[in-house]
């Protein structure tokens, strides 16, 4: 029964009875025992039903394809949700200015329900940083103005920290991350590949999850070396590294 029960749920059980059938005509076919007028239309038949099966093969890649397409050029309409019900938030960018800014409320509430945020975005006092990371702003801003936006935020988020008493560790770095990262409990990655002198948003972006495989686990670990060579802050800024 169990087997039986299996069978009936199998995704191929139409290309399983597809096969019988025709190994039935078949052999019927072979010892004379059906007439050539029932083989013709036992084939049409056949011809028909393997393409109503096709057809929903396509559709299900098609879905496949649409639900799990991996370059994008926005981000993940289910981003905002999965961070929202986030035990456990790591970012790693250039400034953050307009991810704090869109999320602002949902930060607030991950940490006073108790969630670990970890932050890393380039160090405002080192020069060299900021004006490598200037150039892969789609606003085309300055060395002096990105500065002052990581300044900015900085600020926001230490006053978020006091505020909730939460969870929340800021760390700089006196390079430019060659993408940005949002992972979300340790099993989502976003990865957005920074592009100089963008026309548009940077790209392209992705999503990734451990079914993934390598690439999921090569991302979430070059994240976790990123964040170990980080500086904290407030402390020591990544210039006097």
């Amino acid at each position: 029964m169990k087997r039986l029960a299996k069978l009936v749920h199998d995704d191929n059980l139409d290309l399983y009875a597809l096969a019988l059938v025709a190994l039935v005509f078949t052999a019927l076919g072979v010892v004379g025992l059906a007439e050539t007028s029932a083989l013709i239309s036992a084939t049409l038949a056949l011809l028909a039903f393997l393409a109503f099966s096709q057809i929903k093969s396509r559709r299900q890649v098609a879905g496949v394809v649409a639900e799990r397409g991996v370059l994008r050029e926005d981000f993940p309409p289910d981003l905002a949700a999965r961070r929202a019900r986030a035990r456990d938030y790591l970012f790693i960018g250039r400034s953050m200015a307009r991810t704090s800014n869109t999320m602002r409320g949902e930060l607030r509430e991950m940490l006073e329900r108790g969630a670990r945020i970890r932050v890393m975005m380039v160090d405002p006092e080192s020069e060299p940083a900021i004006a490598a990371a200037a150039l892969y702003s789609f606003s085309g801003s300055d060395p002096a103005l990105l500065a002052g936006r990581i300044r900015g935020v900085l600020a926001e988020l230490d006053h978020l920290r006091s505020l909730t008493g939460g969870n929340l560790e800021i760390r700089l770095t006196g390079f430019v991350p060659a993408m940005g990262l949002q992972i979300v409990d340790g099993a989502y990655i976003c990865a957005q590949r920074f592009e100089y002198h963008p026309p548009a948003e940077s790209g392209p972006i992705l999503a990734l999850e451990p079914r993934d495989g390598v690439w999921f686990h090569r991302f979430a670990a070059e994240a976790e070396r990123m964040w170990a060579d980080g500086t904290p802050w407030p402390g020591q800024s990544a210039l006097g590294n």
